[in-house]
């Protein structure tokens, strides 16, 4: 009897000790010094509004944000619910045609190749946001170059509105800009015999079309970019 006493008493005292004193003590030292990854690493915007976790992958398809690994997670990508890899075995033509797809869209955004394989395989979590420095460098230039177009287009509506009140000439070779004016002049200038002239050729929308499907691609005129032009002119 003495020894079930002993027993109780000692399960009664580890209990309270390992079951309710420790685990308090071990979330009052973790909210108190490590108070972010306590509470889940949680993302939040100015006003206040959680938009995320640091640990948790998002499904970005705009170009203008950084592409993360893809994820493998049933019901939507980043599953926080269901988390769990593919287990496609290295020669699964399921998991082939998915890297595949995932290196043409990679492509399509304008990263350039070899492409390395944290962008086009899933982690074992199917949640990680994680990507390596080779991964992120790769992308640089494609997000500055959205971020610059974005910028252009602001200008372009900008000097638009300023249009529309006074006579506003501007030089420039950004097509998000030209495509904003309510009519474009091309300015060229050659040289003859170590003779320079200057050339002034006011476009028509057709011209407007090739002029800016130019600035688009360069110096080749693709059907691509002047259907970009197009979609730009409205």
């Amino acid at each position: 009897m003495f020894s079930i006493r002993t027993a109780v008493k000692l399960f009664g005292l580890l209990f309270i000790l390992t079951g309710i004193i420790y685990p308090f003590i071990l979330m009052l030292i973790a909210t108190t010094a490590f108070s972010d990854q306590a509470h889940g690493s949680l993302i939040l915007e100015d006003n206040g509004t959680v938009i995320g976790s640091k640990l948790i992958g998002q499904n970005f398809s705009l170009p203008r944000y950084f592409q993360s690994r893809p994820s493998a997670t049933t019901g939507s990508a980043y599953n926080a619910g269901s988390s769990g890899g593919s287990n496609l075995g290295p020669t699964n033509p399921v998991l082939l045609e998915q890297v595949t797809l995932r290196i043409r869209f990679l492509q399509n955004l304008g990263v350039s190749e070899p492409i390395p394989s944290d962008l086009v395989t899933t982690s074992a979590s199917g949640l990680d946001p994680h990507i390596s420095l080779e991964a992120a460098l790769l992308q640089v230039p494609v997000i500055v170059g959205q971020a610059r177009r974005a910028v252009a287009e602001v200008i372009g509506e900008l000097m638009r509105g300023l249009g529309a009140s006074r006579q506003v000439l501007c030089v420039t070779h950004l097509p998000q800009v030209a495509a904003k004016a309510n009519g474009q002049i091309l300015v060229s200038k050659s040289a003859v015999d170590g003779t320079t002239s200057s050339r002034i050729v006011p476009l028509d929308r057709r011209g407007r079309i090739e002029e800016i499907a130019r600035m688009l691609g360069g110096v080749e005129i693709t059907a691509t970019t002047r259907r970009h032009a197009r979609e730009m002119l409205g």
